[in-house]
């Protein structure tokens, strides 16, 4: 008996803990990895769909996307979708991860095998042939190169650092628009830009090229003010819209089919279209450069200004600069003036008002000293000169102000002479006393008629008791009432708060940071959100540029757990996720 026992426990043990270990890999099976689209001949502009489907896999594979980017542009996705089922007592699973896709040009295109991580296990996915018409060799209307197209439009090739130049991009249409579903606005960096029109909802317009008439809107407008010398480049402005278009060719009908509908019926077809990258040539500013130029680009005048000509000594005297024009008027500073040492000078205070309704950015700027003479005399204000660059006229030119002159008296009456007290300090000064009470006191007598200090405590004491239920009961309801108001006006706080500890894994954490703000927000009871519904609750309450740019962080988000290699970097993502959940603060 002791050798059975002994048999057991060093053989056959072993092997039933080592079957144990191995029944979920035999129930689970072997992984599965298939590609595969919803179409591959396609009119140019079209979208499809690519599909990777995994069986046998508890998680989804991390896919990267990169090598399909240099024939494809990246649409939407990945979105996921999990599929269980039940067949003869065994239960199998699908995990599918989809994106969409649309060709950068025509002909033959081979969607490239690609990379699917499970765990560490790499499947690669076979090789897909898209075939893409020729726009003349296409069956579906969907309209010519020139039926639907985007223009953008500058004003100039060839600017000066700091000189403005306005760019416009307008869509142009002869077929059915149902509707613009994103629009991706252009990266212009190496300017600093100031919209000038962002309209959520287009508004078209007839209008006539060639005889051919049109419908025409303004997607976006903005001025563009270079910031260095050189070649910069605008990246293309990329919409997304949903076209109606008629079959030109008869399609086969079914014995099920309406005999009397119509075989070239309208349908609705996805279509993704883009301008040029549009290159401006920076030209460097002409030489001699001023010594004292500090930016300022355009056509300005200059003004100086001052409430009183004849003071006292330790009176106050505003002195205005005033600089009106047409330029870069929020890219420079102009210097401050160097006042005589007996003028005691406050820092001073800046206004900038710009003109409306005008494409070229103009206003005025309005910067206040307060002077102080802390000594009677003749005071010379110092001249201001101040040079800027004119592209109209292709020169250097300079402006100063007109020479100002004060007259100080000694003020014999004022409370401090030849101090250096400041002009609060001095206002304050008359202030210094304060009186509790200057009336004549009532006069009580003690001991006639008092009540006890005892009892008025133990009247006090009753109240509160019979009191402290109810306002108890009063203060619970007041909090559950007003959680969902302080839940909301905490939400901007916790949220960027959140983004400011993120370590690592930033762009899964960036998506559940997001969610949770949206759901605190919103007082939303529901936590299972993805960017459509996401986009559906937002829906009109936002608008239509911010509610985009949201749903692409969201999506860019999730497919960074897919596709690292196209993905923003991390200090991007978290500065533009920042920024979005500011604006929808601000709009919500």
């Amino acid at each position: 008996m002791p050798d059975m026992e002994k048999k057991f426990c060093h053989k056959i043990l072993p092997t039933i803990l080592i079957l144990i270990l191995w029944i979920p890999v035999l129930i689970r099976g072997e992984i599965v990895v298939k590609a595969s689209t919803d179409a591959n001949r396609l009119a140019p502009n079209e979208t499809f769909t690519y599909r990777i489907e995994t069986s046998g896999s508890d998680e989804f594979p991390a896919v990267d996307i990169s090598p399909a980017l240099n024939n494809f542009n990246l649409i939407s996705g990945p979105g996921q979708q999990t599929n269980f089922q039940w067949i003869n007592g065994k239960m199998s699973g699908t995990r599918t991860l989809t994106w969409t896709f649309n060709p950068k040009k025509t002909g033959k295109l081979e969607f490239p095998s690609l990379s699917a991580r499970i765990g560490h296990r790499i499947f690669k996915t076979q090789p897909i042939i898209i075939q893409v018409a020729d726009a003349r060799s296409n069956t579906i209307s969907t309209g010519g190169a020139d039926d639907l197209y985007l223009v953008v439009e500058p004003d100039k090739k060839r600017a000066y650092p700091g000189e403005q130049m306005t760019i416009t991009y307008k869509l142009y249409t002869k077929v059915s628009l149902r509707g613009i579903e994103y629009i991706e606005q252009p990266k212009t960096i190496g300017f600093w830009v100031d919209d000038l029109y962002s309209p959520s909802q287009p508004q078209f317009r007839d209008v006539t090229i060639g005889s051919v008439r049109y419908k025409v809107a303004t997607l976006y407008k903005a001025a563009l003010f270079p910031t260095k010398s050189g070649q910069l480049k605008i990246s293309p402005m990329v919409v997304k819209c949903q076209v109606e278009v008629k079959s030109n060719r008869q399609s086969r009908r079914s014995l099920f089919d309406d005999f009397f509908a119509d075989p070239f019926a309208a349908r609705t077809i996805t279509k993704v279209i883009q301008t040029d990258t549009v290159v401006i040539d920076i030209k460097s500013f002409p030489k001699p450069q001023p010594k004292n130029f500090s930016g300022a680009v355009g056509n300005f005048q200059l003004e100086a200004k001052i409430d009183r000509r004849k003071v006292k000594t330790h009176e106050a005297v505003a002195f205005k600069l005033i600089l009106k024009g047409t330029g870069n008027l929020n890219l420079f500073e102009f210097p401050d003036p160097e006042f005589p040492t007996d003028l005691e000078v406050f820092p001073p205070t800046s206004e900038y008002k710009k003109d409306p309704f005008r494409d070229d950015i103009s206003g005025t700027i309005t910067r206040e000293y307060i002077l102080i003479p802390r000594a009677a005399g003749q005071y010379d204000l110092p001249q201001i000169v101040f040079p800027f660059f004119n592209p109209k006229a292709n020169k250097w030119h300079s402006i100063k102000t007109r020479p100002i002159t004060i007259s100080v008296e000694s003020n014999r009456d004022a409370l401090i002479e030849n101090t250096n007290l400041t002009k609060e300090e001095v206002a304050l000064l008359s202030k210094d006393i304060r009186y509790i009470k200057t009336g004549i006191p009532r006069w009580y007598s003690t001991g006639r008629g008092s009540i006890s200090f005892m009892i008025v405590l133990f009247y006090l004491l009753a109240i509160g008791l019979v009191l402290t239920p109810g306002a108890i009961k009063n203060f619970h309801n007041y909090n559950e009432s007003t959680f969902g108001i302080r839940r909301s006006g905490r939400a901007l706080k916790i949220a960027l708060g959140k983004l400011d500890q993120i370590d690592d894994n930033v762009h899964a954490q960036i998506t559940g940071i997001v969610y949770h703000y949206l759901q605190d927000k919103l007082n939303l009871k529901s936590s299972n959100l993805a960017p459509d519904a996401a986009s559906n609750i937002l829906d009109g309450r936002i608008s239509a540029n911010l509610l985009d740019c949201l749903h692409t962080l969201l999506v860019s988000c999730d497919a960074a757990r897919y596709a690292p290699g196209s993905i923003k970097h991390d200090d991007d993502i978290l500065i533009e996720a920042r920024s979005i959940i500011k604006s929808l603060d601000s709009e919500l």
